[in-house]
């Protein structure tokens, strides 16, 4: 009886040096458990984020010719949500909205919309106890339409979307910084009496901005 006294005075006067010791290793952060920190890496998460794309070129492909010219900068927003399967993929789908312009032409810019589905590979540092990196690269796919605003052809255009992007969101708690970069690729199809079939295609540098919040 004794002895039990005296193991358990022992280990009450041990166990806080302990604990303060662990927390004051380098890391403590990578082996605190999910459930005790503010960002879960395993959340969904919704992103909304402004579009840049960049130096790109247009290409128009016909029956009776082919043309291509510079873009200028196609401008717009979008929006995903993020579903996490595992430690390192995360699978996903969103919408983005954007206005583009062939460069030199005197009009306003036509419109795309893109419904897009994602496939992310991702690595999560933990920096601190409240603060995270989450590094990726991920691919976008899915479907688009274009809407004329002028020119010779007017009607709605459809299509596919293709991209690659990698970047990193810096979250704290369950609010985030995004930043991706990469390419971004569109092609339309159509069908116009006198010029037969033809698609139109622009391809550019992307460069997304915008917040993340994980539920």
């Amino acid at each position: 009886m004794r002895t039990l006294l005296l193991v358990s005075i022992v280990c009450s006067a041990l166990l806080p040096n302990l604990a303060s010791a662990q927390r004051n290793d380098p890391g403590w952060v990578e082996n605190v458990p999910t459930s005790d920190r503010e960002y879960d890496p395993d959340a969904n998460r919704v992103m909304l984020y402004f579009i840049g794309e960049f130096l790109g070129q247009g290409k128009f492909r016909s029956d009776l010719g082919d043309a291509e010219g510079d873009m200028d900068a196609t401008l717009g927003m979008g929006t995903r949500v993020e579903f996490p399967i595992s430690q390192f993929l995360a699978i996903g789908g969103g919408v983005e909205f954007v206005s583009f312009k062939g460069d030199d032409i005197d009009r306003d810019g036509d419109f795309d919309l893109d419904i897009i589905g994602s496939v992310k590979g991702r690595y999560v540092i933990h920096l601190t106890e409240s603060i995270d990196l989450e590094a990726f690269g991920a691919l976008l796919f899915g479907f688009s339409a274009f809407f004329g605003d002028g020119g010779s052809i007017n009607d709605s255009l459809y299509g596919f979307n293709l991209g690659f992007m990698g970047g990193a969101a810096l979250m704290i708690g369950r609010i985030g910084i995004l930043t991706e970069l990469g390419i971004r690729h569109r092609r339309v199809y159509g069908d116009e009496p006198g010029l037969g079939d033809f698609s139109f295609a622009i391809s550019q540098f992307a460069m997304h901005i915008g917040g993340v919040y994980t539920f």
